[in-house]
């Protein structure tokens, strides 16, 4: 670590400490909100909490925790017992508790209130009475570590009853930010919370002028159990693709993790153990300044009930594997500050570096795929390696370090002198936006400037050189710096193209990909069309290309919107994306909704089905659909009279909707299908299901997953070997209750969507 750096750390720590906010998110352009700047860890790192004062086994775990803030609702029924009457007594003393530790607090203005009807406001009157409180309230903690949140989960019926609705959520917001901008010019404000990264609803609200009133967006990412924490990083760019449409010029608007966990209903203990760390450190890697855990503490001891097994300690406060991570997290990388997420090992691989205040770094290491040893080469001086449990681990040094990478991040402390890639690594995250904007102008023309200072002429020198470790970081940090400073569309463009020459990993050009998806699309066309369409890769041209159809859609150039929509659902699982292409279209071609089934069936989803239900749902039962099939069979059960019928799906995903055909209720349905092969060749069929789903193909049962869980389109990855001729493809989906879906993709051995239009036997 060069002198400068180090004095550089030394000063921005004691800027962070006056300050009180630490040094703003690198990874897009504009101005934030000094309260959700990427301060040191762990200050944005937290967990949700259900209690005002808390007991002390609740405040001698969260202080061992070393958590740095915490969420909790601010009800409104609570605040204002009666009209007119607001106290706030509770709510002083779990801020008091937290400022003594050093905590800060994420408060949910949110829910009715029994003196106003006890709904969400959306009268005058209740709006008006909303507006009252939320001013006393404000006033009161004004000046106060607190971020106020917007509601929680309006995009839900459970949260926002009778249903869901945008124009009068937005219309709430519009009425009470500006009663907190008066009552505390500096508050920080932040929303909507949605369940899930709601595209849909968030760009709705996006459209009515939100991101003129929040400081930061907040979204609840809750996946599946088979779907680790690092599967939600595209679903941050196409938010963020979506934030830079719509953002006021010059604010800089972040995305914050208000909400996620892993119930151990659904998982093993152990296994979210090794989740917790997962998200928070992938949240760190992308810029996430927030990450609240859900949830502090099990709820109840109900073993089967989801909601009571979040926490991260039990009913009865005895710590799980994940308070043992959460508490391992914090303290290993104490006062750093991510720099990067370095392109080595392979496209599973997450290897962060952190920069300490002394002179030292932090390497945390994991992998989303088998377990693999990882050689980081020779020169790296680590003293000290533990595990998410803070257990010691073993690293060989000599002659190159060389770590086991597994699903449990690995904790390594380093310290100087250290190997080229790193320290280029942690001085390309220092660089001022002036030097950046000379290193790229010179990488750009491939002209010294001047003015470039030592660091710069090493990254430069750096792009050529023979060892990989060094010239895949130098390329990557290109990636950064282009990520963070202003420059022509010209010379991005010029940058661009060396990088997609260059042998930077998928890692570093996907990112590459997602900020052209942003900044110069339609310029990068070719660009990004030439780039290969490898795993790492295919998921960020996906957004691309719906980027590209949706700006061609616009201009009315249908023909090539629907190809280029076409390239986005070949790799791509989003739906709103495609779906907001399909509404651009409409404006120009009224056809366009009879076109879906065709585009579906060219994706590779199978959009006919024949389709039978339902059957009770009774464990190891076989109805008559796994023993033949006749249009004409029928069977009358307890729950109604079973019968084939034909549908034709008109989404682009194939999904069928049992819910719609039966009730939204528990029970059993089929789903059977034809595929004709001209050949006999080996294919993958990816699935999506909710909830539970078996596969048939042949008559041989080839996939079981009976999980509860929502759909995600292409969710279950299975083998499947077609015959030649006649395939009968038959799907089991099982239903615990409310929704009840399928979709089935068909690709090849490789996972690539082939074009069945030819295939389906009609």
């Amino acid at each position: 670590m060069t002198k400068q750096r180090i004095w550089l750390n030394l000063l921005g720590l004691l800027l962070v400490m006056a300050a009180c906010s630490g040094p703003a998110d690198r990874s897009e352009l504009g101005t934030t909100h000094p309260a959700l700047g990427m301060k040191p860890v762990p200050a944005g790192l937290g967990v949700n909490i259900h209690f005002y004062t808390g007991t002390e086994q609740d405040w001698r775990l969260l202080e061992a925790a070393n958590v740095g803030i915490v969420r909790m609702d601010v009800t409104w029924g609570k605040g204002e017992p009666r009209p007119g009457q607001y106290d706030f007594s509770e709510y002083d003393t779990l801020l008091a508790r937290l400022k003594r530790r050093g905590m800060r607090l994420l408060f949910i203005i949110d829910y009715g209130n029994p003196n106003y009807g006890n709904s969400p406001p959306t009268t005058q009157a209740q709006i008006q009475a909303s507006v009252r409180f939320v001013s006393a309230l404000v006033r009161h903690f004004a000046g106060e570590p607190v971020i106020w949140e917007l509601w929680n989960e309006p995009n839900l019926a459970h949260f926002w009853p009778p249903k869901p609705d945008v124009d009068a959520y937005v219309r709430w917001c519009k009425a009470v930010v500006p009663a907190i901008r008066a009552q505390d010019p500096k508050a920080c404000v932040i929303g909507p919370a949605t369940s899930r990264v709601d595209l849909q609803f968030l760009e709705e609200c996006f459209k009515r002028g939100y991101l003129e009133l929040v400081d930061g967006v907040s979204v609840h990412p809750y996946r599946g159990a088979d779907l680790g924490p690092e599967t939600v990083l595209p679903e941050y760019e196409d938010l963020r693709s979506l934030i830079a449409e719509y953002v006021p010029a010059g604010k800089k608007i972040p995305i914050l993790s208000g909400e996620w966990g892993y119930s151990t209903t659904r998982m093993s203990r152990e296994l979210q153990g090794k989740y917790l760390p997962r998200q928070w450190l992938t949240n760190l890697s992308a810029g996430v300044p927030v990450s609240i855990w859900y949830d502090w503490h099990d709820d109840g001891r109900d073993p089967n009930d989801p909601e009571h097994n979040f926490g991260t300690v039990t009913w009865d406060y005895k710590p799980k594997p994940a308070y043992l991570a959460m508490r391992t997290l914090t303290a290993e990388l104490d006062s750093t500050s991510v720099a990067a997420r370095l392109p080595l090992g392979k496209a599973d691989d997450f290897v962060l570096a952190f920069e300490a205040p002394d002179s030292s770094a932090r390497l945390v290491l994991w992998t989303t795929g088998s377990p693999h040893g990882l050689d980081l080469g020779p020169g790296l001086h680590v003293v000290r390696a533990v595990n998410h449990l803070g257990q010691p681990l073993r690293v060989r040094t000599d002659p190159t370090a060389t770590l086991n990478l597994t699903d449990a991040p690995a904790y390594l402390t380093v310290v100087p002198p250290f190997p080229d890639w790193l320290d280029l690594a942690l001085e390309a995250a220092e660089a001022s936006p002036t030097q950046a904007k000379r290193i790229l102008a010179s990488v750009a023309s491939g002209e010294t400037q001047k003015g470039l200072g030592s660091f710069g002429r090493a990254l430069i020198a750096a792009l050529h050189a023979q060892d990989a470790r060094l010239r895949h970081t130098a390329w990557s940090a290109v990636v950064d710096l282009l990520a963070r400073t202003p420059l022509s569309d010209e010379t991005t463009l010029r940058l661009a193209e060396k990088v997609a020459r260059s042998d930077l990993p998928v890692v570093g050009k996907a990112r590459l990909v997602h900020l052209l998806t942003r900044r110069a699309p339609l310029q990068a066309r070719s660009l990004v069309r030439d780039l290969p369409s490898e795993a790492g890769l295919a998921r960020a041209k996906a957004s691309f290309s719906f980027e590209i159809a949706y700006l061609l859609a616009r201009e009315n150039q249908g023909r090539e919107a629907k190809a280029a929509l076409l390239e986005g659902l070949r790799g791509s699982s989003e739906r709103h994306l495609a779906r907001r292409v399909l509404q651009a279209l409409s404006e120009h071609d009224s056809t366009v909704s009879k076109q879906i089934p065709q585009l579906a069936r060219q994706a590779g989803f199978v959009s006919t089905w024949w389709v039978t239900g339902p059957f009770p749902k009774k464990p190891g039962q076989r109805f008559f659909p796994e023993r033949r099939f006749n249009p004409g069979d029928k069977q009358d059960t307890a729950t109604g009279s079973a019968t084939w019928r034909k549908v034709t799906v008109d989404n682009l995903w194939g999904v069928v909707d049992f819910g719609q055909l039966y009730g939204r209720k528990p029970g059993i349905a089929y789903a059977r299908t034809e595929l004709i092969f001209p050949e006999a060749t080996t294919g993958t069929l990816k699935v999506g299901s909710n909830d539970g789903v078996v596969l048939f193909l042949n008559g041989r049962k080839i996939h079981e997953k009976l999980v509860p869980r929502g759909l995600t389109v292409d969710q279950d990855v299975v083998p499947a070997r077609f015959r030649k001729g006649k395939n009968v493809l038959l799907a089991k989906v099982v239903n615990e209750g409310a929704n009840w879906q399928l979709c089935v993709r068909v690709c090849d051995e490789n996972g690539r969507p082939l074009d069945i239009s030819e295939l389906v036997a009609e």
